[in-house]
């Protein structure tokens, strides 16, 4: 049974669950650790070398803070690991092709895609980790989402075959609070990686948030000169305008102020001295060793992501 006595823990350190940061490390560590034993093949869909393996974390022994409150015992994990040569090769072939990281409190696991650059690890692979875990701790302690609006967003996301259509579809998926705080940690996640000191407007200008404020000046503009594309598509969705544009403001709003919660929070925490614990280069010789090399033929292989499509 779910923990429902969630109050002031969701909410703890402005936001930001010391349980995420705790148990995101821990299995950044992991799979750090684990990827060295593996050899590469080479992807048959993307042409790129990858490293995939599984791996079960039993979340009974990591040093929470207050115990385990995720309501898992033992966490399934899946990580695939690309080799590129530039960061625009993997966004290109994986990321922009709608394989991303995910997690399941159904299943009781996370699959992470991420990728190294000449054998350094793509800067977001630790926000990743606390994106999807921020999930685990909500279901864990009882917040509930609303399924089947949720639902259909996923599912008609990949099919959005105009911008306006689109932009509502994501709108809608980023306002959903249990979606928001995930961004929230990884928001504070960067900070505490990049230790940017440019005031908070300045930040939220390379933020989800400023992303969010783009989608609904596209939406205002199709709500102009598209409105039977806005009308379409809020339809299917059971929604009006006028249900719509609340729950958009709303939306933006509370982004906003999630984001400045931790914004305050990182400008304690580097006073404090307290950072992130995995640090990019902390396997930077043995990274460089296995991963830089490019080899003059590989296996082929196919990812698990791919064996079900």
């Amino acid at each position: 049974m779910r923990n429902r006595n969630y109050k002031g823990r969701i909410d703890e350190e402005k936001s930001i669950s010391n349980d995420v940061k705790i148990l995101g490390n821990h299995i950044g560590k992991l799979i750090f650790k684990d990827s060295l034993k593996i050899s590469q093949k080479l992807s048959r869909i993307n042409k790129i070398p990858f490293i995939e393996n599984s791996f079960t974390v039993d979340l009974n022994s990591v040093k929470f803070t207050n115990g385990n409150c995720f309501g898992i015992d033992k966490l399934y994990i899946t990580y695939i690991l690309y080799n590129c040569d530039t960061i625009q090769e993997y966004y290109k072939a994986v990321y922009s092709n709608g394989i991303n990281s995910e997690a399941s409190f159904e299943d009781k696991s996370v699959r992470i895609v991420s990728g190294m650059v000449k054998g350094y690890i793509l800067p977001d692979f630790i926000d990743d980790i606390f994106h999807e875990l921020t999930h685990l701790f909500q279901y864990g302690m009882g917040m509930e989402k609303q399924v089947k609006l949720y639902d259909n967003v996923i599912k008609m996301l990949p099919n959005a075959n105009d911008k306006v259509s689109e932009s509502v579809l994501k709108i809608i998926y980023m306002s959903f609070k249990h979606e928001q705080d995930a961004f929230t940690h990884q928001f504070y996640s960067k900070l505490m990686r990049t230790k940017d000191n440019r005031p908070f407007e300045e930040i939220l200008k390379d933020s989800e948030y400023d992303y969010y404020k783009k989608l609904r000046a596209t939406y205002f503009y199709g709500k102009q000169f598209n409105r039977d594309i806005v009308d379409n598509i809020l339809g299917e969705l059971g929604l009006n305008c006028e249900q719509f544009e609340k729950r958009m403001n709303y939306g933006a709003s509370r982004l906003k102020s999630k984001f400045r919660n931790a914004y305050e929070k990182y400008l304690i925490d580097t006073k404090c001295h307290i950072e992130t614990e995995i640090k990019h280069d902390i396997y930077e010789k043995q990274i460089l060793n296995e991963y830089r090399k490019r080899y003059s033929s590989l296996d082929y292989g196919l990812e698990s992501i791919y064996e079900n499509n």
